[in-house]
């Protein structure tokens, strides 16, 4: 019996198909916890991939926390965890910490190394002249490369690249689920913003990156 359809046809890893199509008959509560998913045989004859493709995916939802291996068993739908409800603060931040003062503390650092927290890294590690090679190619590019906004999720061909590189390392998506982001702190701020909410508990290295801090405060 099938569990879900494929589409051999489409851009889409198969391995990504199952993980996407085992993820939402969860979600939906179609596989109940504890129902014993077909073996990995019996998936890949039903649904016409490989044995390897099944290993990937059931992999990846034991991963996360999708379904749950018992050795001798076979493969398990795991229980959900449910919501525990946000919980009211117990701790104010609001003179916790005086960001904007640590910023200008930082940059006012001998050559900006050795501030604490804030990771940058000496001159003499910068590319400067690959840099300048690419904003001279870049300089003949036609006006609207130039002047045109471009992409929100970034540069094509570097995402591309990405796509591959990632590939290489079992990680199987689309280049419109890559987001480029103007560095770590870019990325940092968006993850907070769409993970996070008022009353959340997050975990921080201590010492850390005291941008991070101000954001989630």
């Amino acid at each position: 019996m099938n569990l879900i359809t494929l589409d051999k046809t489409s851009e889409t890893p198969l391995t990504e198909q199952i993980v996407q199509g085992v993820q939402r008959l969860i979600e939906n509560r179609a596989l109940r916890s504890g129902t014993r998913m077909p073996s990995i045989r019996g998936f890949g004859v039903a649904h016409g991939v490989s044995r390897f493709t099944v290993v990937q995916a059931y992999d990846r939802l034991v991963a996360g926390a999708f379904l749950e291996s018992r050795p001798g068993s076979g493969f398990y739908v795991k229980a959900q965890r449910k919501s525990l409800g946000r919980a009211t603060p117990s701790i104010k931040l609001d003179k916790a910490m005086d960001v904007l003062w640590l910023l200008r503390h930082a940059l006012n650092q001998p050559g900006r190394v050795h501030a604490p927290g804030a990771g940058w890294l000496p001159h003499d590690w910068m590319d400067s002249g690959g840099i300048q090679k690419s904003l001279r190619a870049m300089a003949q590019k036609n006006a609207e490369y130039l002047t045109g906004y471009g992409s929100p999720q970034g540069y094509l061909l570097l995402r591309q690249i990405l796509q591959q590189r990632l590939g290489e390392l079992n990680i199987y998506l689309q280049t419109e689920q890559l987001l480029l982001t103007n560095g770590a702190t870019h990325a940092l701020d968006l993850v907070a913003r769409y993970y996070v909410r008022p009353g959340d508990t997050v975990f921080v290295d201590d010492p850390g990156y005291f941008i991070l801090y101000g954001a989630l405060k």
